[in-house]
């Protein structure tokens, strides 16, 4: 989808301060040790307030750094990842209320870790086809404490982080420029990838790279044609000298080097960054948090151009190209 005339005005991204150690989790004994060097995460971060309050806080922060008025929100689009009977019966509609957000539309997205890609993509699409929608809100938050096995079980391949994130999305300038944003899906993988229900307790301690692995080839090329057609959505060469950055979701080095690096054309694989040694995974919200790493980065100038992939299991792979415009 070529995007033209919509932009991300801010970003804001919500950790918690308390972190579980790849060395914590050896000494537990759920990681090897000879794992740690190789381990997708040096330490996750780890939360005590419910995945809702951590989305809650991002918007928060989103709209204080636009000086938007909450009232002025006409779309929220939110996503989350958390095992907790505790939740309020539809989060969006809830954050909406608590924010102040009295006209905004709100609704749930669920995509799996895409989740916070397709959050996105439904503002985009709210702005660019409602005239009467000047603001949009996308925000994840992630809650792993309830997982029924440890959040290192798939280490050193993946592990899970909490955390929330938040982009405000309007008209007119702002930290971003919206060139493209192209999603596809390969459903097929739904039965084989991954190969155990991903939230479930199995019998296996460890469920390596959660079907990465076994279906590298299928991801490879899904991503191979969002990156592909993002490019040529957004009218540029894969050698364009303004693509400084590609950012990739948080699933460790394993991961990238085996399913999003290839895919990638030769020219982009020097762009790579790949962020999460300090947060795991954090669930639907990896671009989210991505942004505002490239909002904040120095190493991004002005007229910069970056590619944020992420990708949920089921299948869904996502390629988001903006221009820094501050």
């Amino acid at each position: 989808m070529k995007v033209d005339g919509i932009s991300i005005i801010s970003t804001a991204c919500v950790l918690p301060e308390t972190l579980s150690t790849a060395a914590d989790a050896v000494t537990e004994g759920q990681l090897d040790v000879r794992d740690l060097p190789i381990c997708s995460a040096r330490a996750v971060t780890v939360t005590t307030e419910p995945s809702w309050e951590l989305g809650l806080r991002a918007c928060e922060e989103t709209l204080k750094d636009a000086a938007l008025d909450p009232a002025e929100l006409n779309l929220f689009a939110y996503t989350e990842v958390h095992f907790s009977e505790l939740s309020p019966w539809s989060s969006p509609h809830h954050i909406a209320r608590r924010l102040g957000a009295d006209h905004a539309v709100a609704l749930g997205i669920t995509q799996m870790s895409n989740g916070g890609a397709a959050a996105i993509q439904h503002c985009v699409t709210g702005l660019a086809t409602e005239q009467r929608t000047r603001y949009a809100l996308a925000a994840s938050a992630s809650d792993f404490t309830g997982l029924p096995f440890p959040r290192w079980a798939s280490a050193p391949a993946m592990a899970y982080g909490d955390g929330a994130a938040a982009a405000l999305l309007g008209r007119g300038t702002g930290a971003f420029r919206v060139a493209a944003l192209v999603t596809a899906g390969n459903p097929r993988l739904e039965e084989t990838f991954p190969p155990d229900h991903p939230f479930r307790l199995t019998t296996n301690r460890r469920t390596p790279a959660i079907g990465f692995a076994d279906n590298a080839f299928a991801v490879r090329k899904t991503i191979a044609t969002v990156v592909r057609e993002a490019l040529a959505d957004a009218g540029l060469a894969e050698d364009d000298p303004r693509i400084l950055a590609v950012y990739p979701p948080r699933l460790g080095t394993l991961v990238t080097r085996q399913s999003v690096t290839p895919a990638l054309p030769e020219p982009l694989r020097a762009h790579v960054r790949l962020l999460g040694d300090d947060t795991g995974h954090l669930g639907a919200g990896d671009m989210l948090a991505n942004l505002v790493d490239a909002e904040s980065n120095p190493t991004l100038p002005t007229g910069a151009i970056a590619l944020l992939i992420t990708t949920g299991i089921g299948f869904t792979a996502t390629c988001l190209v903006v221009e820094k415009t501050v």
